[in-house]
C-alpha cells in the first residue's frame, strides 16, 4: 500500500497501535483562522479517526488526531528551537538509558516533537535534569522546551496542523529527514522492546451513589490495572473487578483496589454554603474598623471543597480531637483559605474543630483557641521549603554572589526579596509568576518603585520575563526565570545578602539607603566622622534632611544611630543594644512604618479581591469596598494611583532634593506611565 493512496484504513494504523495510551479517547480537530484555536469534528478511536480524515483528503488527513500518549514514555515538545536542542539531546542519551522512540516534525518551523524510552525513573529524571540546564544555558523558556505530562494530548503522526500555512505532522529520523510509516513503526517496536501495548487509559465515570471506571470492552478483564488521567492533571492507578454497566462499547467497571492510596479518588464537589463565603468579607479581629491586612486566600480561582473533604471537616476524630482538628485545617488550607478571617465560619461550625471550640467557650481565656491553631497551621505551611535541587541551589548561590556587588541598597533589597520569597521555595527557577504588588509587599514600597525594580532586575539579567502578564490567563501576573546576573554591573558594594533585617518595614519607609548606613555602622568597632560614613555611600555628604547626613540624623531621631560631638567633630555609632531586632521594631512602630505597611497590605489586598473577583456582583461589591478603603488610608504614597503621585518618591531620589521624605507626601496628580496589572 502506497504512502498516498486513498486507503480504507490508514498507513499509520500500526503506529497508532503502539503510540497512544491504550484505551484512551482520540479527538479531531479542525483547524481555523487562528493558529491552536481547533473545532472538535469527532471523537473515538486514533486509528479510526486518521482514517476518516485521510479518506477525506484523499490520502492526506484534513484534520489533526490528538491523543494521550502511553504514560511509560517521556514526550517532549520543541517549539522553534529544534534545531539547537535536538543535536544536544540526541548526544547524551545513551549517558542517561535513554531510546529515540519516536520523531516528529510537528509542522511549525523548527519544532519537533520527541517521544523517548527511559530505562528507569532515574533515567527519566536525568533527562529531565538535563533539559532544565540547557533551558538555563540557552536562555528559552519551559514553553520552548516543554516535557508534557502523562495525559497530555499529542498530535499524531499524519495529522494536519492547527496552524493557518503549517504542514502535516511528519515522522523524521536522528537527521531530522522523513520517514515512512513502516519505519516509524519498525523503530518504536524496537525501543519499546516488544508489540505489548503499555498501560490500559481509562475515565472516572458516576454509578449510583459512587464512582467507576469506563474503558473500552475490548480491553477489559477482571483484575485489570489501569490507569486515570484526572482533571487536575494527576494520574491514578486502580485495579478494576465487575462490569456495572454497558455503554454502547466501552463498559463501566467497579474499582476493586485503589494502588496509589495517596492520590484519593475524585468525589463530587459541593459549593460553599452563602454563610461559608461571608468569610471573605470580615476582617482579622473583632473591631469592625481593623485593617485587613492579611490576605484571607491564595489568589487563585477558588477551588470548592469536595465531598470527601467535607466529610474530614465533618469528623469528630473520637478520641483523637486534635488530629481530625489538624486534618481539617489542611483541607481549609489547600482549598485556598490563609487568614483566620477565612476561615472562623468553619471553626464556629464544623465538627472536627469541636475540642478547639470548647476551649473558647471558657471566658477566662485570654486568646481564642481556634486562632492560635489556625496560626500554627499557617505557620508550618507557609515556612515550609522542599529541598532546592543542587543544580537550582548552585544558581541561587551565583546569583546571590554578583547581587550581593551592586551599589545601589534599594535594588540589592529588591534583588534579595525577588530571590528569597520566589526562587529558593522548592518549585523551580522558571516560569515562576512575581507581580509588582508582589514585590511591593515584600519590601514595604509603593507599587511603582517595585515596579521599577522589577524593570532593572530585568535590565541587569537577574530576571528573564517568560511570560508576559497580557499573554497569559486573566489575573495572572508575568512569569520570570531566574538566571546569574550580568558582571557588567558589578560595583564596589560588598552586602551581606543574608541579613534577615534588610526587608524590614522600616526600610521600605526610610528607604535601603539608611539600611545600608545603619549596617555599616553596627560593623564599626568605634564611633566614625561624617566623610567616613559618606566615603561608604553613593550618597552625597549632604546636610539637614537630605543625603548622608540627613538619613544619620534621621537615625538618630529614631535611636538606632548615636550622635557624639558637634561640628566638625562630629561622631557616629551604634550601641550593641540598639543594633539587635527590638531596636529595628520599637522605630518602626515610633515613625509609623508597621502602619504604613499594614495600610499598603490592606490595599493591595483590596485591589486583588476586585481582580480576582468572580462574577459582577462581587467585582461590584470589592470595587466599592477599595473606594472606601483608599479614602480611609493615612500614607499617601502608599494608597493607591487614585490618591497621589505614586512617582513622588521616585522623584524625590533622583532630583536634587532630599533622599529620604516621610510617608505623608503632598498629593499630586495622577502619574502619567500606567504600570499594568497584575495578580
Amino acid at each position: 500500500m502506497s504512502d498516498h493512496d486513498s486507503v480504507t484504513e490508514s498507513r499509520w494504523s500500526e503506529v497508532y497501535r503502539l503510540l497512544p495510551a491504550p484505551g484512551g479517547e482520540a479527538f479531531a480537530l479542525a483547524g481555523t483562522a487562528t493558529a491552536n484555536k481547533a473545532r472538535r469534528e469527532r471523537s473515538g478511536t486514533p486509528i479510526e479517526l486518521i482514517t476518516e480524515a485521510e479518506r477525506a483528503g484523499g490520502g492526506k488527513a484534513i484534520w489533526a488526531v490528538v491523543a494521550p500518549i502511553r504514560s511509560d514514555l517521556l514526550v517532549i515538545d520543541l517549539d522553534r528551537c529544534a534545531e539547537q536542542v535536538w543535536p544536544r539531546l540526541r548526544d547524551v542519551l545513551g549517558d542517561y538509558s535513554a531510546t529515540t522512540a519516536y520523531l516528529a516534525r510537528s509542522g511549525s518551523p523548527d519544532s519537533l516533537h520527541v517521544i523517548l524510552k527511559c530505562a528507569s525513573p532515574d533515567s527519566d529524571r536525568g533527562i529531565r535534569e538535563f533539559l532544565a540546564d540547557l533551558r538555563r544555558h540557552l536562555n528559552l523558556s519551559a514553553r520552548r522546551i516543554d516535557v508534557l505530562s502523562p495525559g497530555h494530548l499529542l498530535r499524531l503522526p499524519g495529522s494536519a496542523s492547527l496552524k493557518p500555512g503549517g504542514h502535516h505532522c511528519t515522522p523524521v529520523n536522528d537527521d531530522l529527514t522523513p520517514i515512512t510509516a513502516v519505519r516509524t513503526a519498525e523503530r518504536l517496536r524496537t525501543a519499546l522492546g516488544s508489540d505489548e501495548p503499555g498501560p490500559v487509559q481509562a475515565a472516572f465515570a458516576r454509578h449510583d451513589d459512587g464512582w467507576c471506571v469506563q474503558l473500552d470492552a475490548e480491553v477489559y478483564r477482571p483484575g485489570l490495572e489501569v490507569e486515570v488521567h484526572r482533571r487536575d492533571g494527576r494520574v491514578k492507578r486502580v485495579r478494576i473487578g465487575a462490569v456495572v454497566a454497558h455503554a454502547g462499547d466501552r463498559v463501566r467497571a467497579a474499582i476493586a483496589d485503589d494502588l496509589t492510596p495517596h492520590s484519593p479518588t475524585p468525589v463530587p464537589t459541593i459549593a460553599l454554603s452563602a454563610a461559608a463565603q461571608m468569610h471573605e468579607l470580615a476582617p482579622d479581629t473583632d473591631g469592625a474598623e481593623e485593617l485587613q491586612w492579611q490576605a484571607p486566600r491564595a489568589w487563585r480561582r477558588r477551588t470548592p471543597i469536595s465531598a470527601q473533604q467535607w466529610r474530614i471537616l465533618n469528623d469528630t476524630g473520637g478520641d483523637d480531637r486534635s488530629a481530625a482538628a489538624t486534618a481539617a485545617a489542611w483541607v481549609l488550607w489547600d482549598v485556598g483559605l490563609r487568614s483566620f478571617a477565612a476561615v472562623r465560619w468553619f471553626y464556629a461550625h464544623c465538627p472536627a474543630f469541636a475540642k478547639f471550640r470548647d476551649r473558647d467557650g471558657d471566658r477566662r481565656r485570654a486568646r481564642s483557641a481556634c486562632a492560635a491553631h489556625w496560626q500554627s497551621i499557617t505557620a508550618r505551611a507557609s515556612t515550609h521549603r522542599p529541598p532546592l535541587d543542587p543544580a537550582d541551589q548552585a544558581l541561587v548561590d551565583d546569583a546571590l554572589a554578583e547581587v550581593a556587588t551592586w551599589d545601589e541598597p534599594d535594588l540589592v533589597a529588591a534583588a534579595v526579596a525577588v530571590i528569597t520569597h520566589r526562587f529558593t521555595d522548592g518549585h523551580g527557577l522558571v516560569d515562576r509568576p512575581i507581580a509588582k504588588r508582589c514585590l511591593a509587599t515584600w519590601m514595604s514600597v509603593c507599587d511603582s518603585r517595585a515596579y521599577v525594580h522589577l524593570q532593572r532586575l530585568q535590565e541587569r539579567g537577574l530576571l528573564v520575563r517568560t511570560r508576559d502578564w497580557q499573554d497569559g490567563p486573566a489575573n495572572e501576573a508575568a512569569l520570570y526565570a531566574l538566571r546569574v546576573p550580568d558582571t557588567f554591573y558589578r560595583g564596589d558594594g560588598d552586602h551581606d545578602v543574608t541579613d534577615h533585617q534588610r526587608l524590614h518595614p522600616l526600610w521600605g519607609q526610610l528607604g535601603h539607603h539608611a539600611h545600608a548606613l545603619w549596617s555599616s555602622l553596627s560593623t564599626q568597632e568605634s564611633a566614625v566622622t561624617t566623610p567616613e560614613v559618606a566615603a561608604k555611600s553613593p550618597l552625597p555628604s549632604g546636610g539637614t534632611g537630605w543625603g548622608v547626613l540627613g538619613l544619620l540624623n534621621t537615625l538618630g531621631s529614631l535611636g538606632l544611630v548615636t550622635r557624639i560631638g558637634t561640628g566638625k567633630g562630629t561622631r557616629w555609632t551604634v550601641t550593641p543594644a540598639q543594633s539587635d531586632q527590638g531596636a529595628v521594631d520599637s522605630a518602626a512602630t515610633s515613625s509609623g512604618a508597621f502602619e504604613r505597611a499594614k495600610q499598603l497590605r490592606a490595599r493591595i489586598i483590596g485591589e486583588r479581591k476586585a481582580y480576582h473577583a468572580e462574577g459582577p456582583g462581587e467585582r461590584a461589591r470589592m470595587r466599592s469596598g477599595l473606594k472606601v478603603l483608599r479614602d480611609r488610608l493615612t500614607h499617601t504614597d502608599i494608597a493607591g494611583r487614585e490618591q497621589g503621585s505614586l512617582f513622588v518618591t521616585v522623584a524625590a531620589e533622583t532630583s536634587g532634593g532630599s533622599h529620604y521624605r516621610w510617608a505623608g507626601a503632598r498629593p499630586g496628580p495622577p502619574p502619567e506611565t500606567a504600570t499594568p496589572p497584575d495578580s
